[in-house]
């Protein structure tokens, strides 16, 4: 162990040489919040490669007198440390924060390496909800330091013994998590897919089976666009994959470093037909990276946005946001279903002008987006592909009856509650928005009463308190039968 100085920065950083001298050499960045000690588990499984693992800025025991943030000087940084230890060829496996510097390091700034593995992290993550989930952990964090770990421990890690759950623990308390939402926000608005196409190295992508905020079918988006990848998912694994089975991780990393490997570049296959390169032009344009440009929000608050931007507008006159967000759980209308719905008790011929003059301000109000609505003589429909809150409260709460697994069952109710307030529907009071109410409410208390079971079953401390207080704080002001 040792420090290097880097101009306005003492970096911290660990060099375990391997008895081989000619051995290769593995460098370790480590994830956001966390440091350098994470790495601990895996090294036993690695030591006959020279081995490298270091703190970035505002983490472990490097320190620094700037506050600035930026790719730029984490660079300057790595290129300092790796001159001062003289290593010139290297294979790079980053997690986290450290697996998007190393997309920098190979996709920005050019860097060569003998391979990249990016553990647990994704290139893309909706806006709209990393925003709510960057919102959601400052609370958290601001609250109390051992309130944000407890929160923290069961979101990133899946074997939870007390050896693994103290060694993320004091990984946290040794980073400066005054500057952790810093971190977030810069690293949300720095996640790009484009330049994952520009890592010309063998990259081998790996995921934890369980791993609730960054799941497979997140992270599997990197593949399309690497063009020499490897991927594989790590079983009974959440997000911190080299804690959780450091053994099976070093398996993969062995045999990804050692072996000749074959790699199937998707775009170059895909492009001998021309469906399949149309297909590989919907995967790899910036529309796909969601995939579902159009985003219909109601559960807690009316807000509609394509691409990002939100579609501003006199959304609470003339039944605008209530038609709007019926479509959304419906997609295609009739228009009598919309008048027996919206206008049950007025006589048909003014119903039939009221919803003309509903249409006609909803056209007004998405004039710069008339291709998201189909209004015909017969029905009206949402014409784009969209993503709604409600149908994904819905999928989870199903997902969540249909899963035996009771791990899986309960990481699904911390993943629903992560976001719990009870105020859903509040402006809505049409009957089927009254209904609609009425059975998320009994869904939602039907698993927080099982939700609470589980955790007291599952050794769950901090999760079975969480769920009480809701119990206790909120239920009550819920409609349920």
């Amino acid at each position: 162990m040792g420090y290097c100085k880097v101009n306005d920065a003492t970096i911290y950083y660990e060099y375990i040489p391997s008895n081989n001298p000619n051995a290769e050499t593995i460098i370790f960045g480590h994830g956001l919040g966390l440091d350098s000690t994470t790495w601990k588990l895996i090294i036993p499984y690695l030591q006959d490669f020279h081995l490298l693992t270091f703190d970035f800025r505002d983490h472990g025991r490097t320190r620094s007198t700037s506050s600035e943030i930026s790719w730029d000087i984490l660079y300057k940084d790595f290129k300092e440390l790796l001159n001062f230890l003289k290593i010139k060829h290297y294979h790079y496996v980053g997690h986290g924060l450290g697996g998007l510097f190393g997309v920098e390091l190979f996709g920005t700034f050019g860097e060569k390496a003998s391979s990249f593995s990016l553990l647990s992290t994704p290139c893309y993550y909706p806006k709209n909800v990393a925003q709510k989930g960057i919102e959601f952990r400052k609370k958290m964090l601001f609250s109390h330091f051992d309130n944000f770990v407890d929160f923290m421990i069961p979101q990133i890690l899946y074997d939870r013994t007390n050896r693994k759950c103290q060694l993320i623990k004091e990984a946290y308390s040794r980073s400066n998590l005054a500057r952790y939402i810093d971190w977030l926000k810069f690293i949300e608005q720095s996640l790009s897919l484009k330049k994952l196409g520009r890592i010309t190295i063998p990259t081998l992508v790996l995921i934890g089976e369980f791993d609730i905020n960054y799941p497979p079918s997140l992270i599997t988006i990197n593949a399309n666009y690497f063009p020499q990848c490897k991927m594989y998912i790590i079983h009974e694994a959440s997000n911190v994959i080299f804690v959780d089975q450091p053994k099976l991780v070093s398996e993969h990393l062995r045999i990804f470093f050692s072996k000749k490997q074959t790699f199937f570049n998707r775009s170059k296959e895909r492009s001998c037909l021309p469906y399949l390169e149309e297909l590989d032009n919907h995967l790899c344009s910036d529309e796909s990276s969601s995939n579902l440009p159009l985003t219909i929000d109601f559960l807690h608050q009316f807000n509609i946005m394509y691409n990002f931007q939100k579609i501003e507008g006199q959304w609470n006159r003339r039944k605008a946001k209530e038609i709007m967000s019926y479509l959304a759980m419906f997609e295609k209308v009739s228009r009598e279903k919309l008048i027996e719905v919206f206008w049950p008790d007025v006589p048909l011929s003014k119903a039939q002008n009221q919803l003309r003059v509903s249409l006609c301000h909803l056209r007004k109000i998405l004039r710069d987006y008339s291709f998201i609505l189909e209004i015909t003589p017969q029905f009206v429909r949402i014409s784009e592909n969209y993503q709604c809150d409600v149908i994904a409260l819905q999928q989870k709460l199903y997902q969540y009856q249909m899963t035996k697994n009771v791990h899986e069952r309960l990481s699904i109710a911390v993943d629903i509650l992560s976001n719990w307030t009870n105020n859903i529907l509040e402006d809505f009071y049409d009957d089927w928005a009254i209904e609609l109410k009425r059975k998320l409410e009994n869904s939602l208390f039907s698993l927080l009463e099982d939700a609470y079971k589980l955790s007291i079953e599952l050794n769950e401390p901090i999760i079975a308190s969480q769920i009480e207080n809701i119990l206790k704080e909120d239920i009550e002001d819920m409609d349920i039968d």
